[in-house]
């Protein structure tokens, strides 16, 4: 590690700021029945995503698949979700290839105020107007 490396000032540059970023951030409200309430919404935001090890064809006896990551390194709040909110997907390269689960973010030690996520391919074929799948609205 390197102590005190801080790359704010790369990150912030426009040059490397990817602006077609989308999250669907859902808000989770457990009823007194047991059920629970999704309310969520697109948003856009920005950020520098890194590809992990680009998208592989992963061949199953049920069919083909693909399988994929990306990491962000963003100021926007990513989440894994919890009790009252649900994993962030997110949607890169306007509308591109697919949708993404946010499972592992992290505030990030080498930008003050930036979040580091890990975002692992999740649905191929996403919709502009619809929520991600696994929405439980």
């Amino acid at each position: 590690m390197l102590p005190g490396l801080d790359v704010t000032d790369v990150l912030d540059d426009p040059d490397f700021q990817d602006t077609s970023l989308r999250v669907f951030c859902t808000a989770l409200d457990p009823r007194a029945d047991g059920t629970v309430t999704a309310v969520g919404g697109w948003q856009d935001f920005t950020g520098v995503v890194s590809p992990d090890g680009g998208r592989d064809l992963v061949q199953l006896g049920e069919g083909d698949a693909l399988d994929g990551a990306i990491t962000i390194y963003t100021r926007f709040p990513l989440s894994t979700g919890g009790l009252e909110r649900a994993a962030d997907r997110i949607q890169w390269g306007n509308g591109g290839p697919g949708t993404y689960t946010v499972v592992n973010a992290q505030p990030w030690q080498f930008g003050d105020g930036y979040v580091k996520a890990l975002c692992k391919l999740a649905d191929n074929n996403p919709s502009e107007t619809e929520p991600p799948d696994g929405y439980l609205g």
